[in-house]
């Protein structure tokens, strides 16, 4: 399932036209809804690719803004490789 998430993530953040938190959480939010996920299904994988580490001081939304578009897609792009994606 972790592959699944962080590959729908990748695409959906990707779409993002701006990146700030609020667009950030709009974007995983309504993702997690339209796959009938909860959201934190979707947000750990994605907090944990973005960090390398299964417990991080942020939570998924505001390491990305931290860390950028760009850095936050390769992460992700990243842990997909890493589950075989």
């Amino acid at each position: 399932m972790s592959l699944s998430m962080l590959q729908a993530a990748s695409v959906a953040l990707g779409a993002v036209p701006g990146w700030e938190c609020e667009e950030i959480h709009s974007a995983l939010v309504e993702l997690a809804s339209s796959l009938g996920v909860k959201n934190a299904t979707l947000m750990w994988p994605v907090r944990i690719s973005v960090t390398g580490k299964a417990v991080s001081p942020g939570g998924a939304i505001e390491i990305c803004w931290i860390l950028g578009r760009e850095e936050t897609l390769r992460r992700i792009s990243a842990g997909i490789e890493k589950l075989g994606g």
